[in-house]
């Protein structure tokens, strides 16, 4: 009914509340059903998760042939070795006319009881090494070597309460794309071996990693942070041409997570973060280097025909450079949406100091906090102290888990993307571009942002006016407008092709 669609969209969902019911509840497995692992991955994440009944996912959700099969004999024998009692002939019945049941032999050795009673819910897979000693103790890791200990902690510092072994994957633990950024980065530190994400992507068990490791990191040279920069944030078809999102001024990728769930879209989504970001590394000088280091990456990644380049705000004239790299190698952007970016003639107000850019960090992305009073405050404090202040609010707003160096850095990549920005001086080329404008306009912000582009995009300019702010304009439930009309344009280009 219009009623229940209504409140479906209005209201909250309570996951939240629904997980703590199910908590009070012993003796329940939780089976996520569908082609993903999100909601399972919050559920292992949750911290009033008192035991450690099991959590399974039914489908991998990827292109790869057989992988859902393959997941649900995977959640099957999970949910069995668990104590649940599986019905084999249907399903067996799933794979189809040619799919047979193979009866093979049990153990006729180390025969071995394993529970006094009813069994317990556990989230040990049947393919990890354990050992049991005591039917009251928690299944204990055997062999494990250094390095897969090592991989394990570190692991453990982002999942939360997580049971972790070393054949575990880590996505389908409750990591993702951009977690795995943040391992990579860990790994980094803790074992000064260079490892990218998209090799923890490939790999993905605690065994892998450390094989990987204790083989010296692979072939990527120390000085390649190609990989930092390229995020896969939704797998997709890979049959289809990917959208790719660059990041806005502070250089992170995290607020592209509400529009890449309402686009809901079959394409690949990949996102670009900036260099330094999560390393030690310089960010890049100037837009068109910037754009010129992105397209090697995506080039790298065999991203030769993106189907769309977005970017909000200081991501849009990142986009517009890189559009003009593909151009010149013959490669036409279907689409180059723009949110609410600025340009020549039309920047926000010039800020310079560190107690300007820290005060501007916390307002741009806080909308409750004024800029004013915030300035006046990091006006008195120290380097250390501004840093101390930005980590404080950044973890109670954005990042829960970010440290004195993630700030510094991200202070430090703010920092040169505000001179790149200041200071870009672009040609004009055959550009279409797609400006979706803020309704609400923003202290300290361009008003007007959409003039600096009419000289530039000699394609056309279409200007859309979306509800929100510079912000909010890309959060619930303003981004669906966005999504929508990209999702029409994205339409309309598949019919053409």
């Amino acid at each position: 009914s219009p009623d229940y669609w209504t409140e479906h969209l209005r209201k909250c969902v309570r996951f939240a509340d629904g997980l703590a019911r199910l908590w009070e509840r012993p003796g329940l497995a939780l089976l996520e059903c569908g082609p993903s692992h999100t909601l399972s991955g919050i559920a292992l994440r949750d911290a009033r998760r008192t035991d450690n009944r099991a959590i399974v996912s039914s489908f991998e959700g990827n292109a790869e042939p057989d992988a859902e099969w393959r997941r649900i004999l995977e959640s099957a024998g999970t949910l069995w070795s668990a104590g649940l009692p599986v019905d084999l002939e249907k399903l067996f019945a799933l794979q189809g006319s040619e799919g047979q049941r193979i009866p093979l032999p049990g153990y006729a050795f180390q025969s071995r009881r394993y529970w006094l009673n009813a069994p317990s819910i556990t989230t040990s897979s049947f393919h990890e090494e354990i050992e049991d000693d005591d039917d009251d103790q928690e299944p204990l890791l055997s062999n494990l070597t250094p390095a897969e200990g090592r991989v394990i902690a570190i692991m453990q510092q982002l999942l939360g309460p997580v049971a972790l072994g070393r054949h575990r994957d880590f996505f389908l633990c409750g990591g993702n794309s951009l977690m795995a950024v943040r391992l990579a980065s860990n790994i980094r530190a803790a074992f000064g071996i260079p490892l990218t994400p998209r090799q923890i992507m490939q790999e993905r068990t605690p065994a892998k990693i450390a094989a990987l490791l204790d083989a010296g990191g692979g072939q990527t040279p120390e000085n390649d942070i190609t990989d930092l920069c390229l995020v896969l944030l939704a797998r997709g078809d890979d049959r289809l041409p990917p959208i790719v999102l660059v990041h806005a001024v502070g250089g992170g990728i995290f607020f592209y997570s509400e529009l890449v769930k309402a686009l809901a879209t079959k394409h690949p989504v990949y996102a670009l973060q900036a260099v330094g970001l999560w390393d030690e590394s310089p960010p890049v000088e100037g837009i068109p280097g910037q754009a010129q280091h992105y397209y090697s990456s995506l080039l790298k990644a065999g991203i030769d025909k993106p189907v769309v380049l977005a970017g909000s705000s200081y991501g849009g004239l990142v986009c517009y450079e890189l559009d003009r790299l593909y151009q010149m190698s013959g490669h036409k952007v279907p689409l180059v949406a723009l949110f609410d970016s600025p340009g020549p003639g039309h920047m926000p107000e010039r800020i310079e100091t560190e107690a300007e850019i820290c005060a501007w960090m916390l307002s741009l992305d806080m909308p409750e906090r004024d800029y004013a009073s915030d300035l006046a405050r990091m006006q008195k404090l120290n380097h250390e102290e501004r840093v101390a202040l930005l980590m404080d609010q950044i973890r109670k707003k954005m990042m829960p888990h970010a440290t004195a160096r993630d700030v510094q850095s991200l202070l430090r990549v703010f920092s040169q993307n505000l001179a790149n920005m200041q200071n870009w001086n672009p040609e004009p080329h055959d550009a279409k571009i797609l400006f979706f404008k803020a309704e609400e306009q923003r202290e300290l912000l361009a008003q007007n942002p959409e003039l600096a582009w009419a000289s530039l995009a000699i394609g056309g300019l279409d200007i859309l006016l979306s509800p929100g702010d510079h912000s909010s304009m890309l959060s619930s439930p303003h981004v669906n407008f966005i999504a929508k009309e990209i999702n029409r344009r994205l339409s309309i280009l598949t019919q053409l092709t």
